[in-house]
C-alpha cells in the first residue's frame, strides 16, 4: 500500500499491485482513518486470481465501502461490477457508488468531478 500527498491536498492510497480481498479491506479502512472528514473515494477494479469465490468477494468489498461511509465509490471494469452491485445491495444511492467500463472512463469521471469542485462557489 502507497500513500501520496499531492500538493492540491489530495490522498491518494495505491493498493493496485496483487490486490487481493485483506488489501483492499485494509486500503479501505485506511482511506477512511485518513479522511478527517473529508470527501473519499474508492476508485477499484478487479481483483484477480479469486477463482469461484470472484463475485463473493468483490461483492463484499462493496458493502464494506459503504459500511465505511467512503464518499463515492468507482467499480472499474466488468470483473469489478459485483463491487458497485454490493455497495448497491448495501445502500448506497445516487452517484454514491458508479460503474465504469474502464480506465479511461474513470479518469474522465474523476477529472468531471474535480473541475466541478474547482468551479463550484
Amino acid at each position: 500500500m502507497q500513500v501520496t500527498e499531492r500538493p492540491d491536498g489530495v490522498t491518494i492510497v495505491n493498493d493496485a499491485y496483487n490486490a487481493n480481498p485483506d488489501s483492499v479491506r485494509a486500503a479501505l479502512k485506511a482511506l477512511k482513518a485518513m479522511s478527517a472528514g473529508r470527501r473519499t473515494w474508492a476508485v477499484l477494479g478487479e481483483m484477480l486470481e479469486l477463482g469461484p469465490d470472484a463475485v463473493a468477494e468483490h461483492d463484499a468489498i462493496g458493502r464494506l465501502a459503504v459500511r465505511l461511509d467512503v464518499s463515492r465509490l468507482v467499480a472499474v471494469g466488468e470483473g469489478a461490477r459485483a463491487v458497485h452491485t454490493g455497495a448497491v445491495m448495501e445502500g448506497s444511492w445516487g452517484e454514491e457508488s458508479v460503474h465504469v467500463p474502464d480506465a479511461d472512463a474513470a479518469l474522465a469521471l474523476l477529472r468531471e468531478q474535480r473541475s466541478r469542485a474547482t468551479s463550484c462557489c
